[in-house]
């Protein structure tokens, strides 16, 4: 037997509490109505909500966002100082350069670049140049310095000898198949507004043989008279030679980037 009751509000008989149905019951809120709630609501589980997402406003406060994270405190915020956030992952096609564009931007100061394993079609050096929007920038505001040790103990540098209209990040990469080029670099200040823009690193490679294991310090910078907000790097080869074809899922041949959080 169904039945219809129709009113415009219910109160207690007695006290403060009203009850709706008994313990086993299904209270059905039809699709299309709305349960409106002035006040609180106690003892609902989360267990039953058991479809759609909860926005996130609704977790904390601040701003949810792709570089924040929610704290303990149900607060939005950054990682701490020196967290590094993903920007790009892309691998050397069998060309003789890599472009990487959008990269660089207000949202950090300084970027970490990883390149892994990358092999030349001849013995080669690694050189860049800083783009804006694609453009590259090949005006003669570049200088870098180059120096190592070879597995021989014998030292070996490559330097600019003043400026010049490129950059260096490996010298001599050798083109055997077993031989590779990785290295950690550090850019300051690409796209912020100081004239000067600064990489610095630390790599290892097959310098000219691939028995030959030679680890560098480099040193590169850019300098104009004007600001220049950089948004991209061009990566490419000394002497027009090819790159071997690289991989961003195997790990070779292919170059990462990372915005530095609070640096």
């Amino acid at each position: 037997m169904t039945s219809e009751l129709k009113v415009d509000k219910i109160t207690p008989a007695s006290g403060t509490n009203t009850q709706i149905g008994e313990s086993g019951d299904t209270i059905t809120i039809p699709s299309g109505a709305t349960l409106a709630n002035a006040g609180s609501v106690t003892g609902l589980p989360a267990s039953s909500i058991s479809s759609g997402t909860i926005a996130t406003a609704r977790l904390g406060s601040g701003t949810a966002s792709s570089s924040t994270f929610l704290r303990g405190d149900q607060t939005y915020a950054e990682p701490g100082g020196g967290g590094l956030i993903p920007i790009t992952t892309v691998a050397f096609s069998s060309g003789t350069e890599l472009v990487i564009n959008n990269c660089f931007s207000a949202t950090y100061l300084n970027y970490m670049m990883i390149i892994s394993l990358l092999v030349p079609q001849s013995d080669a050096s690694l050189n860049y140049r800083f783009n804006v929007g694609g453009t590259v920038d090949s005006t003669s505001n570049y200088r870098y310095t180059l120096a190592g040790t070879q597995n021989s103990s014998s030292g070996t540098t490559s330097q600019s000898n003043g400026t010049t209209d490129e950059g260096r990040l490996f010298y001599d990469i050798d083109a055997d198949s077993e031989a590779g080029a990785s290295g950690v670099f550090y850019i300051h200040n690409p796209f912020g507004g100081f004239q000067r823009k600064q990489i610095h690193g630390n790599t290892m490679l097959q310098k000219g043989t691939a028995s030959n294991t030679t680890q560098y310090q480099v040193a590169s910078d850019y300098h104009n008279s004007s600001v220049k907000n950089f948004t991209g790097i061009n990566l490419f080869s000394s002497g027009a030679t090819n790159w071997r074809a690289g991989s961003t899922s195997g790990g070779y041949g292919r170059v990462s980037i990372f915005g530095i959080v609070n640096s």
